[in-house]
């Protein structure tokens, strides 16, 4: 990790921190929430201490860690961790100016899908309905809110096409997504209407149990819509720069949407800076271990030709030995009765055993030698 503003950490080092001590204590030395630092844990598939862990291991309890597991493609690092107070702002005098309009003029196949699918989703106990299903695209809201949410969705994807954006659905992990890509990068978002919760309210079931039993219900809250719209920058919370606008007691959504189409611009470029930092990092790693493969074959190169080299002596010696051997027995024999039987053996002895001068070894071998060179230089590149 650097002690820059914005710190950049990976998936071993996240595992080694959130066991090695509680995550409020890490969150705070990071300089984040440790809400966001919970998300970032689950998001990119790090395995962080259940509840009560650290109170078992004061009292002595002793458990094991779980394994990291192998990191997704999406999720491979590093994460870059904003310091609190340093979260890029959008300067508003460069947010271009995003109507949304009373009425749907000419709507986006993005929006169009999305109030199909609004339209035929049914609002759940709390009034509001859900697309997304089909569409990629996870939206929520209530009653009014619906339509202001869709005139919403249809200014911003059609700024975001205008800042030069293309908005598809990709399928990512078996699901459909809609996506902002600008290159390779993609910035899934949402729109949604925020709940808030409320004391539960008894069903007339609940009311008779509770009559009759004097059981209370196991639900103790509902949620219930506010009539507050929220655009969010979806599963990018390392990210230092904004994710998230909403309406507010001064100013509404719509005000905020030049803001939210530069934040999907920063969002973009800072995907762009770590993809190129990681490619970085996989080239200069895969480069290393090409090194290490060539050393490798270098070595058992060597030590290969260390061993043909002891055995091309071995066999000079040999055939030395036996040409003086066959010398003495031409010598010796020769002039007897089997002058002419040992005559033919020693002629057969010495054609099967070829020269027995060292230059001659090395030229029988001296081809393979050069096979195998030519291998190696194959093999290594």
């Amino acid at each position: 990790m650097s002690d820059d503003a914005t710190q950049s950490i990976d998936r071993e080092q996240l595992y080694k921190l959130v066991w090695r001590k509680p995550l409020s204590a890490l969150a705070s030395e990071l300089g984040i929430s440790d809400v966001g630092l919970a998300k970032l844990c689950d998001r990119v598939g790090v395995p962080r201490p259940r509840q009560g862990y650290w109170v078992r291991l004061r009292n002595g309890t002793k458990e094991t860690a779980p394994a990291l597991p192998p990191a997704e493609p999406r999720n491979q690092g590093p994460y870059a961790l904003p310091r609190r107070g340093t979260q890029k702002q959008v300067p508003r005098s460069i947010a271009p100016d995003v109507t949304v309009r009373s009425r749907l003029s000419k709507p986006h196949p993005v929006t169009r899908d999305a109030q199909e699918s609004l339209r035929r989703s049914r609002a759940d106990e709390y009034g509001v309905k859900r697309a997304g299903y089909g569409t990629g695209l996870p939206m929520s809201a209530s009653g009014a809110n619906l339509a202001r949410a869709v005139r919403i969705l249809d200014a911003f994807v059609k700024a975001l096409e205008g800042r030069g954006f293309e908005i598809v659905t990709i399928e990512e992990w078996g699901r459909q997504v809609t996506v902002a890509r600008l290159g390779q990068e993609t910035i899934e978002f949402s729109i949604k209407e925020r709940l808030r919760r409320v004391p539960h309210r008894l069903t007339p079931y609940e009311r008779e149990s509770l009559e009759r039993t004097g059981s209370e219900p196991y639900k103790k809250f509902d949620l219930a819509p506010t009539g507050d719209l929220s655009l969010r920058l979806e599963r990018l919370e390392w990210l230092s720069t904004p994710r998230s606008w909403s309406d507010g007691k001064k100013t509404s959504l719509e005000d905020k949407l030049g803001e939210a189409v530069v934040g999907v611009e920063l969002a973009a470029r800072e995907l762009k800076t770590l993809r190129v930092r990681r490619e970085a990092d996989q080239a200069r790693a895969q480069e290393v271990e090409r090194q290490r493969r060539s050393e490798a074959r270098r070595r058992e190169l060597e030590r290969r030709r260390n061993e043909q080299l002891r055995e091309m002596a071995i066999e000079w010696h040999e055939r030395r030995i036996i040409t003086r051997f066959l010398d003495e027995v031409e010598e010796q024999l020769l002039g007897g009765s089997a002058a002419k039987e040992v005559s033919a053996f020693v002629a057969w002895a010495r054609s099967s055993l070829g020269a027995s001068d060292a230059s001659a070894v090395v030229a029988e071998n001296l081809d393979r030698w050069q096979r195998e060179d030519g291998l190696e230089q194959k093999t290594g590149r």
